[in-house]
């Protein structure tokens, strides 16, 4: 979904049953996550209102040592640093900020340089994950998602209104704009196009002349922002299958999210 969507406006509904119907749809948001080369993707973003994210992200931005953390969070409770620990003031100390929901742009937004967050596994089993820096972010935005809220929500005033003019010019703000990881050309930039699956004439992904997100059925979103990188193969037990960059994936994998 789309920044304007509604499904991205309101929080989402607690999880209660930890089924294979949870399971898949885990598995729906780690292959879209994966394809999209995001570090983080909401359930709400794919259209479905179960309170569960997932996130594949590094502790450092564009750090190739940095530990890479791998899960999946259902029922998420967010603990953050006090205000006053937050630190920086101009442009450049805040931490650019980006989303798949906003595809293609990125601001900058103070965050705590710290997060922890109770919840549980895709078995219903209690777990607390906790993180610093874009990681942390990671974290913060993604448990925003499920309470309803886009990080443009939180940008400040000079902030705010740059990212208000980008969603009037790609005419964003309205319901049923999507667009599709691994058929669409990535709006961050990531994409190699011998990666891109066809689309149904046989080109590989598209390009809008509009710089608006194509519409499709199944949408994700970047977590924390581009420059993170595409997912690495592996992946945390309950998943259901290991994660993989796009040019290894099963292109009826990716039409399966598509249609669902």
């Amino acid at each position: 979904m789309v920044f304007g969507d509604p499904a991205l406006h309101r929080p989402t509904t607690p999880v209660t049953r930890f089924d294979e119907e949870l399971a898949v749809l885990v598995e729906d948001l780690v292959e879209t996550m994966a394809a999209a080369n995001g570090v983080g993707l909401a359930a709400n973003q794919i259209g479905s209102d179960a309170r569960v994210f997932v996130y594949d992200c590094p502790t450092r931005r564009g750090d190739p040592d940095s530990t890479r953390h791998r899960g999946v969070l259902v029922n998420p409770v967010l603990t953050v640093a006090p205000r006053r620990e937050w630190v920086g003031e101009e442009p450049d100390e805040l931490g650019d900020e980006g989303c798949l929901s906003v595809p293609g742009e990125s601001f900058p937004l103070l965050r705590s340089p710290w997060a922890r967050v109770r919840g549980q596994d895709v078995t219903g089993r209690a777990t607390v994950v906790a993180g610093t820096d874009l990681f942390a972010r990671c974290l913060q935005h993604e448990t925003d998602h499920l309470d309803g809220f886009v990080y443009l929500d939180r940008l400040a005033r000079r902030e705010n209104r740059l990212a208000r003019r980008a969603v009037r010019a790609q005419g964003w703000g309205r319901p049923g704009l999507s667009w599709m990881p691994g058929v669409d050309r990535d709006p961050f930039g990531h994409d190699d196009p011998d990666d891109l699956l066809p689309t149904a004439d046989g080109r590989a992904g598209s390009d809008d002349d509009d710089g608006a997100a194509a519409s499709s059925d199944r949408t994700a979103d970047l977590g924390a922002g581009p420059g993170s990188g595409a997912a690495s193969a592996g992946g945390p037990a309950g998943w259901g299958h290991g994660l993989g960059h796009r040019a290894d994936r099963d292109a009826a994998g990716i039409g399966r999210i598509a249609l669902r």
